[in-house]
């Protein structure tokens, strides 16, 4: 049970509102945004891989759903390598989702041309 809120003599007891909510830091663009709301890319043996569901287990990379950050990524390999503390071998996960990104410009309208969904 959480603890009760600080009461005005006369006012019912309430409960509070404890919610939090887990902040990342995009790889690209360096931005923190709810974890919810960025893509999870994971190490496995050597390979990347995308981590929809955000299960997977061990280190993890988050972006953001912008064809612009995932650009970036694919641009900082070692950078990404040390974030994940070992050595890669494939990006196909990230270069996947950045060409159908670019396959699809424009489809979400205006403001989010490079956004992926």
């Amino acid at each position: 049970m959480l603890p009760p809120v600080l009461r005005l003599k006369n006012e019912p007891e309430k409960l509070a509102p404890f919610v939090t909510v887990g902040k990342r830091t995009c790889l690209g663009c360096g931005g923190k945004k709810p974890r919810r709301s960025l893509l999870r890319f994971v190490a496995v043996a050597g390979v990347l891989v995308s981590d929809a569901k955000l299960r997977l287990p061990g280190r993890g990379v988050y972006c953001c759903r912008l064809s612009s950050c995932l650009s970036k990524i694919v641009g900082r390999k070692r950078r990404l390598s040390a974030v994940l503390r070992q050595e890669l071998t494939d990006y196909r996960a990230v270069s996947a989702l950045l060409e159908k990104s670019l396959d699809r410009p424009g489809e979400f309208g205006s403001g989010h041309e490079g956004r992926l969904f």
